[in-house]
């Protein structure tokens, strides 16, 4: 939309009081246009299967416009696109390990073309937040992703091949203690109560920044304890949880840790 600002007086004629209006219209137009272009961040593609990852990426990069150091020739290619072939062969893609990734750099016909390559999502995964972190991002808090003000200028071209010393690379989350996660992972909202599917939905987001901690880390496994709240079992009388009854075992239950469950799944990364 544009915004509409001018000045016309009773002095003007018909005429010129409509083609002031015009003119006024016109350069805000122009100027609303120039800002909408300049707000467009990196372009980002990926293949079908890591969806999810696009839109980590988008999430993470999209305010990094031109003059932000990032902007539409900033080129992202995550797996098998077709793009992603200009810096890395079917043949180097092959031989990689299950875990291991391609990052590669390059200028290519006047954009600047990022390769983030592996065999699996995860890996693919690796390789994206490897390149953040090279952009001067920052993962040490699994809740407090630090972001940089402007990326940076000079680090291109890359060329990173990396591949895990071990296969088994995982965390263990204690629910057991009153942490940021406990109440979601176990199905119940930030009060500890069950019934209201969206509250328990509205700290979502910090699961998802945790997942990206593990691709961070180039982790691969994550796992926590379910817990149960015994004194509602206990307190059948008592008609204020007559509701919450048997929640631990309920359906509703179930879907939400297959929801948290599937969210992990979608990045490549397992449940325990």
């Amino acid at each position: 939309g544009c915004y509409f600002l001018f000045l016309v007086t009773n002095n003007h004629s018909p005429s010129v009081r409509f083609a002031m209006r015009g003119g006024w219209i016109f350069i805000l137009c122009i100027a609303w246009a120039q800002r909408a272009i300049a707000a467009i961040g990196p372009t980002i593609r990926a293949s079908p299967e890591l969806r999810a990852l696009q839109r980590t990426a988008e999430e993470r990069l999209g305010r990094y416009d031109r003059t932000l150091g990032g902007g539409p020739d900033l080129f992202i290619a995550l797996g098998r696109v077709p793009e992603a072939g200009q810096l890395v062969t079917d043949l180097e893609l092959e031989a990689l390990k299950t875990d291991a990734f391609i990052l590669r750099s390059r200028n290519v016909s006047g954009r600047l073309l990022v390769v983030c390559a592996g065999r699996s999502i995860r890996a693919v995964g690796y390789a994206f937040f490897e390149f953040l972190q090279l952009l001067g991002f920052g993962f040490l808090h699994p809740l407090k992703p630090v972001l940089p003000d402007v990326l940076p200028e000079l680090w291109y071209p890359l060329d990173v091949h990396e591949s895990p010393r071990w296969e088994f690379r995982g965390s263990h989350y204690h629910t057991q203690h009153p942490l940021e996660l406990t109440n979601l992972l176990n199905g119940y909202d930030d009060h500890g109560q069950t019934k209201d599917r969206e509250r328990w939905a509205l700290s979502f987001n910090a699961w998802q920044d945790y997942l990206d901690w593990l691709l961070a880390q180039k982790q691969n496994y994550v796992e926590w304890m379910l817990l149960a709240d015994r004194r509602r079992k206990d307190q059948k009388d008592h008609k204020d949880d007559e509701a919450d009854l048997g929640f631990e075992l309920s359906d509703e239950r179930r879907w939400r840790l297959q929801t948290l469950v599937q969210a992990a799944h979608d990045k490549g990364l397992e449940v325990g």
